[in-house]
């Protein structure tokens, strides 16, 4: 629903889907617990598509979209440590090598 036409539920989802990332997935990548953060592979895949297309359709949210990625995929601002934000990264780009499953 990210991709959903109407812009309130494009927000909530994609809010909603970084959250859950931030929640579950971000700690597991610092805490080296792989196979759980790659169960939500999915989000940051949706996310960077849905960046794609509302930039490339100037559909709007782009802001919001950069500030749920870097904030709950990409951990940044929070304080942490230079391995744990290393293996943020390293979380997202394994996401995004995947591709669309």
């Amino acid at each position: 629903r990210v991709l959903d036409k109407k812009p309130r539920v494009r927000e909530a989802c994609a809010e909603a889907a970084a959250r859950l990332y931030g929640k579950r997935a971000l700690p597991a990548w610092m805490e080296g617990r792989y196979e759980e953060a790659q169960t939500l592979n999915w989000i940051p895949q949706v996310l960077c598509e849905a960046y794609s297309v509302f930039i490339g359709g100037r559909l709007g949210h782009v802001a919001q979209l950069e500030e749920y990625i870097e904030q709950h995929v990409l951990g940044c601002g929070a304080g942490f440590k230079d391995r744990e934000r290393a293996m943020a990264l390293f979380g997202f780009c394994a996401a995004a090598s995947q591709g669309p499953e």
